[in-house]
């Protein structure tokens, strides 16, 4: 699997997540949540980055 595509699942999942809390649909998740995967999907993205 690459790690590119996974990139992309990452960053998707992640601005779905963040806009549905900013509309108060997930407003019990916690903010350390979202940090963790904006994190995640830095992390990915570096890594995908060197990879090429």
């Amino acid at each position: 699997m690459k790690i590119s595509y996974l990139f992309w699942t990452s960053l998707g999942i992640t601005l779905l997540v963040w806009f549905l809390r900013g509309i108060r649909v997930l407003s019990f998740l916690p903010g350390y949540v979202i940090w963790i995967f904006i994190l995640v999907t830095i992390s990915l993205g570096i890594i995908s980055y060197l990879q090429r």
